[in-house]
């Protein structure tokens, strides 16, 4: 059985991270779960504020996620891991008709993925510690910091677009260049292990660079390191469930689901790692660019299900992404979709019906589009989309 002194050695960690990039995972950390001060004390402002749009999920209880020992009492452990999702440069868009997707959504939905390896992994430190133990995963489900803990194990340092940014790492096979286009996972063990040996503490980085603050299309950023989630374009087209506010549709440009621009420009990523993980390539769902009228044409929850099933595109629901299908459509002025757009003023979803009508003022005769908003007022209660029919009878 394992003792004391098995458990806090640095060679049983060791022997773990071993395994871990044997199984794919580029990066790893070793913390205790406890949020620094300066990283809890931001995020309950920033909650306080009112900044994280309609994430009731985040704001609802706080403290649980920076009191890490009342929230999960027993663990001893956080190990935190990192996997590369990063593919290369973005592809050139085929045709006006395309929406763009972050790249982390380029091939199948991590969640399920990541989760399959992690149970691989903890029967290898079981094998290691040679105890079995329970313990508890996380991949993005559980209320953690998880950049945070990650920065505090000394993996990275958050930067001022919020992001974790891993500089350098150094594994069994070489050090590389990452980034911050990386998926992070955890795994809480009730067992002590040597903290913080894998990576020395990496001090912030960013130092007077400011070129993600500047780059972002909807000026999201408070001011560095605070994001208004609504303004965000992924908080916009992936975690809103509702309206797209009208000033900062045609600032989303052409970005369908999610967005990488403060990704992009950022000087860390110049020369990222590419996944290791198959599942992440865009051969294995929708990849970088999806055609517009395909979404636009899904017509019920079954073929939208059937279509995006096992990527992360379902996560916004059939009406969510087709809510941004039409905003983009507007964007991108093709007007070869102005048919689908009309059909869907008849749709079962309110949401459809008010952004396909915007698009529609975006994309066709003023005079045909007032007809078509006289006629939805006429029969529309809902106030959202009376006061889309409106302001086009405004203008």
């Amino acid at each position: 059985m394992m003792t004391t002194s098995n458990a806090l050695s640095k060679d049983a960690t060791e022997r773990i991270r071993r395994e871990a990039f044997r199984l794919g995972f580029d990066h790893m950390a070793v913390t205790r779960p406890h949020i620094p001060q300066r990283y809890s004390q931001e995020f309950l402002s920033w909650c306080e504020a009112g900044l994280a749009g309609g994430m009731a999920y985040l704001t609802s209880n706080p403290e649980k996620r920076v009191q890490l020992e009342r929230t999960y009492p027993g663990v001893k452990t956080i190990i935190t891991l990192g996997v590369s999702y990063f593919q290369g440069p973005f592809p050139e868009k085929p045709g006006k008709g395309y929406g763009r997707i972050a790249r982390y959504a380029w091939g199948m939905d991590y969640h399920e993925i990541i989760q399959s390896r992690l149970q691989v992994l903890i029967e290898k430190i079981k094998n290691i510690l040679g105890t079995d133990f329970p313990c508890m995963t996380a991949v993005d489900t559980k209320p953690l910091l998880e950049r945070a803990l990650a920065s505090s194990a000394g993996l990275g340092f958050i930067g001022k677009n919020t992001v974790l940014i891993v500089p350098r790492v150094n594994t069994p096979v070489g050090s590389f260049h990452v980034g911050s286009w990386v998926f992070l996972t955890e795994i809480l063990l009730n067992i002590p292990l040597a903290h913080n040996v894998i990576e020395e503490k990496i001090q912030n980085g960013c130092g007077s660079c400011e070129k993600c603050l500047t780059a972002c299309p909807t000026e999201a950023f408070e001011k560095p390191y605070r994001l208004k989630a609504d303004r965000c374009i992924a908080y916009l087209t992936i975690e809103n469930k509702g309206w797209i506010s009208r000033p900062m549709r045609e600032k989303m440009g052409d970005w369908l689901f999610g967005c990488d621009v403060c990704q992009e420009v950022c000087p860390f990523n110049a020369r990222a790692i590419e996944t290791r993980w198959p599942e992440f390539h865009s051969s294995k769902g929708v990849g970088p660019w999806v055609s517009l009228q395909d979404i636009l044409s899904v017509s019920d929850e079954a073929g939208f299900k059937k279509r995006y099933e096992g990527t992360p595109l379902t996560r916004p629901k059939r009406k969510g992404l087709i809510r941004n299908a039409c905003v983009v459509a507007a964007n991108a002025g093709d007007e070869t979709l102005v048919p689908s757009l009309k059909k869907l003023l008849n749709d079962g979803e309110v949401l459809i019906r008010g952004h396909a009508l915007w698009a529609l003022s975006k994309l066709e005769d003023q005079a045909e589009v007032k007809t078509l908003a006289e006629r939805l007022l006429s029969r529309e209660e809902d106030r959202n989309m009376r006061e889309e029919c409106e302001a086009i009878l405004r203008a």
